[in-house]
């Protein structure tokens, strides 16, 4: 198992890429076309957004490269992707397949921050990049997410006492709880943002958010081994 001074390292990095995409979309226009289904029309694609199909190219394209053969690693689409011809050792084993459902909430939460982080206004010369930009963000932001799950199992293995409240959310959330960290990342996060010349304010918000969306998926996920009788592997109880 994945130590939790090693998740913290991990995350460290994706904010740093989190932050560095935020401020690439900031130079595009809102561009509202890319979002809406033929808004910009794919040939052969009827009913489809360009954000959809660039979130389908990105991940195909990871597919073909073995990326989804990882324990870690979460679809924000269901898009048909077949074996990678790549041949990569994995070493991890997957964990139970406990579906969490990220996607509506991340693509909700995305498209009001868009309208926030970027000017108004279309650019049609500029929705490739717009697309593309978008989907790697949200690739990332799902990927941050979903590490809550390691977190998670790493903190019922060190804190075996989570066991025994994990049926009561808000003693879970709290025992789940690091403010202290939680207050050093919006700190280092308002700094980075400053150095981005990406208004502190927003990225503060958006991590504020990643960090309560991380914290109610950790709670989710153990709440859901517990209730496949799987969390007592992790605690001993």
């Amino acid at each position: 198992m994945t130590d939790l001074s090693d998740l913290r390292v991990r995350l460290d990095q994706m904010t740093e890429r989190i932050l560095s995409r935020l401020k690439d979309r900031s130079r595009f226009p809102g561009n509202p076309a890319v979002y809406e289904p033929d808004g910009v029309p794919v040939e052969g694609r009827s009913g489809i957004s360009l954000l959809d199909f660039a979130l389908e190219g990105l991940e195909i394209y990871h597919a073909s490269l073995g990326r989804f053969s990882y324990p870690d690693q979460y679809r924000l689409t269901a898009a048909e992707v077949h074996t990678s011809p790549v041949r990569r050792t994995v070493a991890a084993v997957r964990d139970p397949d406990v579906t969490i459902q990220l996607r509506d909430n991340l693509l909700t939460y995305y498209r009001e921050l868009v309208r926030r982080l970027s000017p108004t206004g279309e650019d049609p010369e500029t929705y490739g990049e717009t697309a593309y930009v978008d989907a790697d963000l949200l690739n990332l932001l799902n990927e941050r997410i979903n590490v809550g799950r390691q977190v998670a199992k790493s903190k019922a293995v060190s804190n075996p006492s989570l066991g025994d409240i994990v049926n009561d959310g808000d003693a879970l959330t709290a025992l789940l709880r690091d403010e202290a960290r939680e207050q050093r990342l919006l700190e280092t996060v308002e700094a980075t943002a400053t150095r981005y010349v990406l208004d502190p304010a927003i990225a503060r918000g958006v991590f504020r958010w990643i960090i309560d969306e991380t914290l109610a998926l950790e709670v989710a996920y153990l709440q859901r081994l517990a209730a496949a009788g799987e969390l007592g592997s992790l605690t001993g109880r």
